[in-house]
């Protein structure tokens, strides 16, 4: 039996560097994630004398989420159907870990990515998305039938991604 190739929806599609998280062979099954804004760190001072804090200026902190990527062995990233799906499951874990977990070069201090891959989520709103840079922090899975489910953790260093027109 064979599983029928995964659809991507109509936003909240993720590219992490210039690999896509939605293909036929893998989706990420919560971007919305990445759209949240971040917590933020404050700089509250203790009232003497007086239980509490006063309340201070807040702003964008770093954070991380855990991005969940459900992986179909039976289909390639463009589409192909494949005869043996363990070894499809296998192939598109391989090629997720290669081209997203193992992107980042770490080049020479003072390089603009840092360490860091640009990410791009579509919004619902056409004509706009959300931008910036993240980290891959660990990415681990889970094998199932002709598939896995992969957890990949990502942090945002500079705290949310930016909203604006394409």
């Amino acid at each position: 039996m064979s599983l029928l190739p995964l659809e991507s929806p109509p936003f909240g599609l993720v590219t992490v560097g210039s690999v896509s998280l939605h293909t036929p062979a893998w989706q990420c099954t919560n971007s919305y994630l990445l759209t949240d804004p971040p917590p933020r760190r404050r700089n509250n001072k203790v009232r003497p004398g007086r239980p509490g804090a006063w309340g201070g200026i807040g702003w964008p902190d770093e954070w991380s989420v855990e991005l969940e990527i459900a992986v179909n062995g039976w289909w390639d990233r463009l589409g192909a159907p494949r005869a043996d799906p363990a070894a499809g499951a296998e192939l598109n874990w391989r090629y997720l870990l290669d081209n997203v977990y193992d992107a980042v070069d770490y080049p020479a201090s003072g390089s603009e990515t840092q360490g860091r891959l640009a990410v791009v989520v579509t919004s619902a709103i056409p004509g706009f998305n959300y931008s910036g840079w993240l980290q891959v922090n660990s990415m681990k899975r889970e094998p199932q039938r002709d598939g896995a489910a992969v957890y990949l953790e990502v942090g945002l260093p500079s705290g949310g991604l930016v909203f604006g027109a394409v």
